[in-house]
């Protein structure tokens, strides 16, 4: 018979967001494909859509025997969180590992961001939950180091990021979108824009590539592309105020995560103020500029692979330094060190001991 394996992660709340698809999509199948009924808690009408294969109906939510938690950074406050940021993010991600814990349900959390925590429910979750949980393993050395404090559990592993794992050359999606994008570029260097939509990073950004543009846009033809990673309602608006300022941009409208994959691979630049993009793109090799929004658990990716300097915070710098980093790095291509995706097909490895039985 079948074991029932519910799987939770930023993958609620209408989120359409591009790096959470990534994770969902890898452990999705991983699990589906090996023999077990696999299915989201709660998950997005998004993420129901895009999933190859996806069963809702697959059972009973109330019926499954394992809680997986994906990899991401949610055992961890963001940027200046207030109180209601993080009572948000309790109700997001706690009662279903805290109703796993209470109806002896197994637990495995698998390559997750961790810390800061500092909110004294959030911790209190976070202990809770992994403390009865059968495998945890962290993706950087920040996070193993803040849940090993916060818990006593003998089964914790610093394993790397997981989506280091992934093959994104293997799930591109080149639609009349992407096409049309190849045929105006005209073998100009695509230089790919990801930011996360607040008003302070539309200025910084657009000023930068302004300056960056006058100084080398005549020696080194490029095409601008804006891009967001998630579904927005206003992000037209937003590329308007965007192309304001700098107008030689142009706008992409992300539906697919797959068809954003294609958009990175055809790029020679790209930068962004999230994690994840940044990720896939440095495993395609490009020149990646990492101006994060969520500098704490991002420094730690570029930490890793050696390239600390490409990533500074977007609410500690001004458009000059972002211009400097674009100076500096737009002709550097990234290749991530073997050892790094060796260390990150470790979670793999821990799931397919014997002690770890779902």
């Amino acid at each position: 018979m079948k074991k029932n394996i519910l799987l939770h992660g930023a993958t609620n709340c209408n989120s359409s967001n591009y790096g959470d698809y990534i994770y969902a999509d890898m452990i999705y199948q991983h699990f589906n494909n090996n023999n077990y009924n696999v299915k989201f808690y709660q998950p997005s009408i998004f993420f129901k859509e895009h999933l190859i294969n996806y069963d809702e109906n697959s059972f009973k939510t109330s019926k499954f025997s394992t809680l997986i938690y994906i990899p991401g950074g949610y055992f961890g406050e963001g940027h200046n969180p207030t109180l209601k940021d993080n009572i948000l993010q309790f109700l997001r991600f706690m009662p279903i590992g805290i109703y796993s814990v209470l109806f002896k349900k197994k637990i495995i959390i698998l390559a997750i961001g961790a810390g800061p925590l500092k909110n004294f429910f959030l911790k209190k979750s976070v202990k809770f939950i992994c403390n009865h949980s059968l495998l945890i393993t962290t993706r950087d050395d920040e996070s193993y180091t803040c849940l090993s404090k916060l818990c006593k559990s003998r089964n914790i592993y610093n394993c790397g990021d997981l989506i280091l794992t992934y093959k994104p050359e293997e799930h591109l999606l080149y639609t009349k979108q992407i096409k049309k994008i190849i045929e105006k570029s005209k073998n100009k260097k695509i230089v790919l824009i990801h930011y996360n939509h607040e008003e302070i990073a539309l200025n910084k950004f657009a000023e930068s590539l302004n300056h960056f543009d006058n100084e080398y846009g005549e020696q080194d033809e490029f095409f601008y592309v804006v891009i967001s990673d998630s579904i927005l309602d206003n992000s037209k608006k937003l590329f308007d105020k965007f192309h304001h300022i700098f107008n030689k941009v142009n706008y992409f409208n992300y539906s697919n995560p797959y068809e954003l994959s294609a958009l990175i691979n055809i790029s020679s630049v790209v930068i962004t103020s999230k994690l994840h993009v940044g990720v896939i793109a440095c495993m395609l090799n490009k020149s990646v500029i990492s101006v994060a929004c969520h500098y704490e658990k991002t420094k730690r990716f570029y930490e890793q692979i050696k390239e600390k300097d490409r990533c500074i915070s977007l609410y500690d710098c001004t458009s000059e330094d972002i211009y400097e980093l674009i100076k500096k790095y737009y002709k550097k291509n990234i290749i991530i060190p073997k050892k790094i995706y060796k260390n990150s097909s470790l979670t793999w490895e821990k799931l397919e001991e014997d002690e770890v039985k779902i």
